[in-house]
């Protein structure tokens, strides 16, 4: 889930996930809740991109899935006037696999 540094869902984001082996990537925006859908994902290793302007560029590396299946990380953008990329090198806490089991 995407959201600003109030907490708020942030909407229309461009999020792209990319294998880190084939350099394939997919790209999708988050919706009105701040969700985007990555779904059947193969297993590997990814680069997860969330670029908006006016705001911060959050790189997540490391992004690691062991089975097919869904993919979601938790990331924070904050309004700015000064153009900035972060890059998180460690597998990221947020991450969630989704299924059909509740």
């Amino acid at each position: 889930m995407i959201v600003g540094t109030t907490g708020g869902a942030v909407p229309g984001v461009p999020v792209t996930l990319q294998n880190d082996a084939t350099g394939i990537a997919v790209t999708r925006q988050s919706g009105d809740n701040g969700r985007y859908p990555f779904d059947q994902v193969d297993p590997g290793a990814y680069t997860l991109t969330a670029k908006q302007p006016s705001s911060n560029t959050v790189v997540q590396k490391n992004v690691r899935l062991h089975q097919r299946g869904d993919v979601t990380a938790d990331i924070t953008l904050k309004v700015s006037d000064l153009v900035e990329t972060v890059t998180v090198e460690a597998s990221p806490v947020g991450v969630q696999f989704n299924t059909t089991n509740q």
